[in-house]
């Protein structure tokens, strides 16, 4: 994978310059079409079912997905005879040859039969990348389950072209930013994952340009798992380490009953390390001289302890999908100390050795409810919903010395958290699709700081962003996304006066697949930055001796802008000896 980031204005002149040019390249190739729905027995729709393209001497061409609704698309076909072949966990394959002739359209739905093979016998053979117009289907092996223990560790060893894991930390990261992962088309979280079953996996949706509900997101993962309406399972881990007080023990316990799921989750992890050796310099850049500091550790002592509980029930049906999770979380560190042989060094202030010592105390209480609702329409249609309230009380203990003289500070901190949003989304036949979002975010946050310097502050935020995307395929090897939308933003910081903004967002996406394994994708965005009291605040907080720390009350709206190209390219096998890509 080669990244390559330009932050030049002159790249979306360029853009536009080179689009017409590749137009011409390939408007008189577009070649015939076949379209149509996959249906099973009973005439319902088939979700994400496969539908690859050979020739007559079944060599594979190209391939594809369909939608929620069962349909699917494939452009740029001569004239010839085919066979296109369709399909699904759950249902036998079926194989049909046609032939295209006078570059005429052709319609073809086809009925799937339901296998009565167990899921957990299913051995998917062949590719296990099926390329699709936004991205990949992969489907896992036995092996890439078997050593895998949680949702995170699977995504890493899927080895999805361009995409990086970093398991400990539950990070996913693609094109620069990260990776919105889902569950079933819903979005997951650190514990749904980390407590994911891989053998519970049916397959993976990787969409490097999201569209329709996935519309906004930097790239999107849709983890799919396998259908169950009965049982259940309790599970329980637990990680040790000796030498060092540390322990990590959770709970994860599910029941399926008919349509509807229950998913309860809890743990308790805990650290106590002594003896951690930090050495540091640091030159502080004051304006008449700068002044250098040597920390030397002589001694510390870290001990920390989370505690967190999660209860989800999920419905499903054919039309609608409905959620609720309610979280809670507790993290403490009793203690964090650290005491140091300081030296300092100046021209005015000479050579001078303190004794210093610096101790953190934190307690955090964090409550959050979810609602979430995803709702098939007729025509291709498709309305989801979500709304989630998060409620935090923070305190925060600090204390910092030298010698004799001491920087106190004891802050309360309460936010209270309001995230909504509701999406259309429209998807025409031809793999094209139309999403409105509606986003409203609202923060109230206040802070108590006690100690050296004591003071109150606050501040409340809003923000309404509108946004309309426009997703196409092009020629068959290409796809433009065009995301234009509005900002409202509203806040207002105790003493000070309400301020309101209202501006421009934009993105738009430009994605060429020149070939089966290879990717060229051209992202720019525009938009702007959120205020936060954490940076915004008027309070000063006493660091050490000779630091403050202090927010600026009258910081302006940043606006962000960001251009971004990538190539990508996938290796089946790469070559023995000294490589690198």
């Amino acid at each position: 994978m080669h990244i390559f980031t330009f932050f030049r204005k002159s790249f979306f002149k360029r853009l536009f310059i080179l689009a017409p040019a590749c137009c011409f390249s390939y408007v008189c190739g577009l070649g015939a079409i076949i379209s149509g729905i996959v249906y099973d027995e009973s005439d319902k729709p088939v979700e994400y079912a496969s539908v690859r393209l050979s020739s007559e001497d079944s060599k594979y061409i190209k391939g594809g997905v369909s939608t929620e609704k069962g349909v699917y698309f494939i452009d740029g076909l001569e004239n010839g005879k085919y066979i296109i072949s369709f399909s699904c966990v759950g249902y036998e394959s079926r194989s049909i040859p046609f032939e295209i002739s006078n570059d005429n359209n052709l319609n073809l739905n086809v009925n799937l039969k339901t296998t009565h093979t167990s899921l957990d016998e299913v051995v998917v053979t062949g590719d296990r990348f099926i390329r699709t117009a936004d991205g990949l289907k992969i489907y896992p092996d036995k092996q890439q389950k078997k050593h895998s223990g949680s949702g995170f560790d699977l995504i890493n060893n899927l080895m999805i072209p361009g995409v990086s894991v970093d398991v400990a930390k539950g990070s996913v990261r693609a094109f620069g930013g990260s990776v919105a992962i889902y569950i079933d088309g819903m979005k997951s979280d650190y514990r749904e994952m980390q407590q994911l079953r891989p053998e519970d996996v049916e397959s993976v949706q990787y969409m490097e340009a999201p569209t329709g509900k996935y519309a906004g997101d930097n790239a999107s993962i849709n983890i799919i798992l396998k259908k169950r309406t009965s049982g259940g399972y309790v599970s329980i881990d637990a990680l040790q380490r000796l030498g060092y007080l540390n322990g990590d023990y959770n709970l994860a316990a599910r029941y399926y009953n008919k349509n509807t799921q229950y998913t309860l989750y809890g743990g308790i992890d805990y650290n106590k390390i002594n003896g951690n050796r930090l050495d540091k310099q640091e030159t502080i850049l004051f304006p008449l001289e700068p002044i250098d500091r040597n920390y030397a550790t002589a001694g510390s002592r870290m001990s920390n302890n989370n505690q967190y509980a999660q209860f989800r029930i999920r419905n499903k049906n054919d039309r609608r999908t409905l959620r609720a999770t309610f979280n809670f979380l507790r993290n403490a560190t009793p203690e964090d100390f650290t005491s140091y042989m300081l030296t300092y060094s100046g021209n005015t202030i000479g050579n001078r050795r303190v004794d210093a010592s610096q101790n953190t105390v934190t307690r955090n209480y964090q409550y959050n409810l979810g609602l979430s609702g995803n709702f098939k329409l007729n025509h291709n249609q498709m309305i989801d919903a979500s709304a989630n309230a998060t409620a935090s009380r923070n305190h925060y203990d600090y204390c910092y010395t030298e010698n004799n003289e001491a920087a106190i500070s004891n802050t309360l901190e309460n936010l209270y958290n309001f995230q909504g949003n509701i999406n259309y989304i429209k998807n025409f036949n031809n793999s094209n699709s139309l999403t409105i979002k509606l986003f409203e975010l609202f923060n109230v946050s206040s802070a108590d700081y006690r100690g050296t310097n004591s003071s109150w502050q606050h501040l409340w935020t809003s923000e309404t962003i509108l946004f309309a995307e426009y997703a196409r395929q092009l020629w068959g090897i290409a796809s433009l996304r065009l995301t234009p939308g509005m900002s409202a933003q509203v806040y207002r910081q105790h003493g000070h006066d309400r301020v309101s903004k209202f501006g421009p967002r934009a993105q738009i996406v430009f994605t060429l697949k020149p070939a089966r394994n290879q990717f060229i994708q051209l992202n720019g965005f525009y938009g702007n930055s959120y205020p936060e009291l954490s940076y915004m605040n008027g309070a000063t907080q006493q660091v050490d001796m000779i630091q403050q720390k202090k927010g600026n009350p009258d910081l302006k709206q940043t606006k962000l802008t960001t251009a971004m190209g990538v190539y990508g390219i996938g290796f089946k096998r790469l070559p023995s000896g000294n490589a690198s890509v």
